[in-house]
């Protein structure tokens, strides 16, 4: 049998959702930079940036703990608009900048030299375990590797279908992600999350399913214009 074509199918891989860290990562290789440049060297300059850093990483932290629908992260948008408005109102607003620059974290540059070599090893191993770990979607078959000894299993789906989900808006803004559900024909489905770049998988799929073309034979006897596998 020929080699299959690029363009005879799709890729899937999921990727844990560790990768949405990725920007407290960056930011601790930019203050970590800094600091090897000797260009942050003062406390009050040190103080900033570890306020900074808090920030994104609490932010990263919520990411990762909850699942932001569209719905939720309208209503927390709201909340926090007319909480602004209202603690403007208050002037209750220097009270708060007064109170959170008062914060000592006492993070210095070997934290951020650590935050982000460590992350940069735990990306690297990520990246290596999804190319042990993904599935191939062809016309009528769906083919999954998984596992460092390369387990396969192949699954003969002449009528596959999908949906394609965004189940967080913030992974979405992140990375494009989101969640591919694969459905063979009498078979549970197999749910795959954090999809990379998920509208061209969503376009790649719907193009591969489409060219699938069923004719009949002689003998009344479907089968795809595809040949025999």
């Amino acid at each position: 049998m020929a080699k299959q074509q690029p363009n005879n199918f799709v890729r899937i891989r999921p990727w844990p959702k560790v990768i949405f860290f990725y920007p407290s990562v960056v930011l601790a290789g930019i203050v970590a930079l800094l600091s090897l440049l000797s260009l942050i060297d003062t406390a009050e300059a040190n103080r900033n940036w570890n306020l900074i850093f808090m920030l994104v990483f609490s932010i990263n932290v919520l990411i990762f703990a909850f699942d932001f629908s569209i719905l939720m992260t309208i209503i927390i948008v709201i909340t926090v608009v007319l909480g602004g408005i209202i603690l403007w109102l208050l002037n209750a607003w220097p009270a708060i900048f007064a109170f959170v620059a008062s914060f000592d974290l006492g993070m210095n540059s070997s934290f951020y030299y650590y935050y982000f070599l460590f992350f940069i090893i735990v990306f690297a191993l990520v990246w290596i375990r999804t190319r042990f770990n993904y599935w191939d979607v062809r016309h009528n078959e769906l083919f999954h590797r998984h596992g460092l000894l390369s387990d396969t299993e192949r699954i003969n789906a002449p009528n596959l279908s999908y949906t394609r989900e965004i189940g967080d808006v913030f992974e979405l803004a992140l990375a494009m992600s989101g969640r591919i559900k694969l459905i063979p024909q009498n078979r549970e489905p197999y749910v795959i999350d954090n999809v990379l770049n998920i509208w061209e998988k969503d376009r790649r799929l719907a193009e591969i399913l489409s060219k699938l073309k069923v004719t009949v034979d002689q003998a009344g006897r479907p089968y795809s214009d595809e040949g025999q596998r």
